[in-house]
């Protein structure tokens, strides 16, 4: 289990460009626990795993499965050579908005343009209670 697990967060890495000592960063776990992970193949705790696949943006069963969740990574980690990670401030909104379905997801898109004033569908005129535009 450990090995797959590690072999797979190192190909995560590979895929973007990224560091061990990155991961640790962006992850919280500790560079010596990665590093000794990926080295000796153990299994990681499953906070540790977690922590990890929160950071690809993948289910722990992806790190563990194999090449499943690589699309997934590829697919949103590269913009133009670049990876995205979401502003600081807004990072855990996004990390909420990751586990809505795309319905879910369109009403809170149409909620925020009318917050921000740019709803682009067409804004029905009042009418009085005899259905007259007034």
């Amino acid at each position: 289990m450990g090995s797959m697990f590690w072999e797979n967060t190192r190909k995560h890495l590979n895929n973007l460009e990224k560091t061990q000592i990155w991961l640790a960063g962006a992850s919280k776990v500790g560079k010596t626990v990665i590093n000794s992970g990926i080295a000796r193949k153990s299994s990681p705790t499953v906070d540790n795993a977690y922590k990890i696949s929160r950071v690809f943006q993948v289910t722990i069963e992806e790190l563990l499965d194999g090449e499943a969740g690589m699309d997934y990574v590829r697919q949103w980690a590269r913009q133009d050579g670049k990876v995205y990670q979401p502003p600081e401030r807004i990072a855990d909104i996004v990390d909420l908005l990751n586990k809505l379905s795309d319905r879910d997801l369109g009403v809170i898109k149409k909620s925020v343009k009318a917050m921000l004033g740019t709803d682009e569908e067409p804004k029905e005129e009042p009418r009085t209670p005899s259905g007259e535009v007034g």
